[in-house]
């Protein structure tokens, strides 16, 4: 796959206009490459940032001025010998110094290949290489803790107690099976049903309290509803910042769904316009209306919108909520003064006042689904992950089952190497180069 012997080179920021860059070198020879670079025949201290002069080793012209750090393996990131350089920003100098490091034989890195060396050089497990690659795509603060916490161990913690268990219950019971009855004392049938259990409520628990990004649960949906013509696309356009939906006079303007991931105190969320809920007056407008009322089972929060009383379109739409947190909003508090008294937050998009007040209170609102939806889940995890774990659960199962059914203890171990074998797959799948490949190749280059 990756050729581990080489010295490898990348930009690890975005390629571009921008203050600087960060260019990462690994491998065994990382040591030379500094004093070629920086023209220093005086070795550098380790984990130490310094400044520098950076030269061509061959053309000896002055490439930066650069910060440079030196990390003696195994304290590196890959495990190996590193060095990263801060360079200025913009294409120039970047590729004057990689053109460099090129002509020296330092090869340009593969996508995912600086992960790849952390992980062949037990720096991290295949867990946490993956959130490595997820908390660079994360669109949301959720999506973002979570993989933080998959990298800091917190999930493979929990997946190695449970392997521990089953190599220890397969490692006492392969030694049993090499003694004969009065030989050993033997560890009693509901000894080894009671751990078999007790790693299979872990895979449980984690099953239960992980989510995936595909299923884009972390995503807070905030829904605004409401009559025609009562100021809701005025309202999606402020607090998106732009002029994205059509206001007009003309009622049922809006007739399908506009969404917009804007950040609410903090909390990037997602904000959907829909269309006005009335009788249509053509199919099209049918449609709309019923994509509306759809959001609004979808949604995890709702923004009811009027000019008059809110509570009559919460009444008409109370079988969508179920429950789900809302805000009733009077708009049009500039020209409107009749409002009836029923807790409603008073705004006016054409004013822009009563925005304080609305976004105190929906922050409140988005702070409470954030603090239960953390308390229903613990982990962040991808479709291959989730299989993998149902596939131990599924074999834990079988693996209890039969052995309470039949306390054959040969095939019960016979079943737990298979376990073991998920496991591995799992966490450290080191001769599945297929695996490796697939996982490793959509990484970013330079990670």
């Amino acid at each position: 796959m990756y050729r581990l012997n080489d010295d490898i080179v990348a930009l690890a920021t975005l390629a571009g206009k921008s203050a600087l860059n960060i260019v990462r070198i690994s491998g065994p020879s990382s040591l030379k490459i500094y004093k070629k670079l920086t023209g220093s025949s005086v070795k550098p201290i380790p984990n130490y940032t310094s400044l520098h002069s950076l030269y061509h080793p061959k053309k000896k012209n002055l490439i930066d001025q650069a910060m440079v750090v030196y990390y003696l393996g195994p304290k590196s990131f890959t495990g190996e010998d590193c060095l990263e350089i801060t360079i200025h920003g913009g294409v120039i100098i970047v590729n004057q110094l990689l053109s460099a490091c090129l002509e020296i034989g330092v090869r340009k890195a593969s996508p995912g290949e600086f992960s790849y060396r952390a992980f062949i050089n037990n720096k991290i497990d295949l867990l946490q290489a993956e959130a490595i690659s997820s908390i660079i795509s994360c669109t949301n603060d959720l999506d973002s803790y979570y993989s933080l916490n998959t990298i800091k161990g917190n999930l493979s913690q929990s997946i190695q107690k449970s392997f521990d268990i089953i190599k220890k219950t397969v490692t006492i019971g392969e030694h049993e099976l090499d003694f004969n009855e009065g030989e050993i004392d033997f560890t009693k049938k509901s000894t080894y049903l009671m751990e078999l259990k007790k790693s299979a409520n872990i895979i449980k628990k984690i099953i239960e309290q992980s989510y995936t990004i595909e299923e884009d649960k972390s995503t807070l949906k905030i829904v605004i509803t409401g009559l025609p013509n009562v100021g809701k696309s005025s309202l999606f356009n402020i607090l998106i910042g732009k002029s994205k939906a059509i206001v007009t006079d003309i009622k049922g303007t809006t007739r399908d769904i506009l969404e917009q991931a804007v950040y609410i105190k903090d909390h990037l969320v997602l904000l959907v316009d829909t269309a006005g809920l009335r009788k249509a007056k053509d199919n099209i407008e049918k449609i709309g209306v019923e994509k509306s009322l759809e959001e609004i089972k979808k949604s995890d929060i709702v923004l009811i919108v009027d000019d008059k009383k809110p509570t009559i379109i919460y009444n008409k739409i109370k079988k969508q909520l179920k429950n789900k947190p809302y805000l009733l909003i009077c708009n049009k508090a500039d020209i409107n003064t009749a409002f009836s008294n029923d807790n409603s937050i008073l705004i006016s998009c054409k004013k822009k006042t009563g925005f304080t007040n609305l976004l105190t209170s929906l922050s409140t609102l988005i702070n409470n689904r954030i603090d239960v939806f953390s308390k229903q889940h613990s982990s962040l995890i991808n479709r291959r992950q989730k299989t993998l774990l149902e596939n131990i659960d599924f074999q834990l199962s079988r693996a209890v089952n039969d052995f309470d059914a039949n306390k054959d203890l040969v095939v019960c171990l016979s079943l737990l190497y298979d376990v073991l074998d998920s496991f591995n797959t799992l966490i450290r799948p080191i001769n599945k180069d297929e695996i490796l490949n697939d996982i490793f190749g959509g990484f970013c280059v330079g990670k």
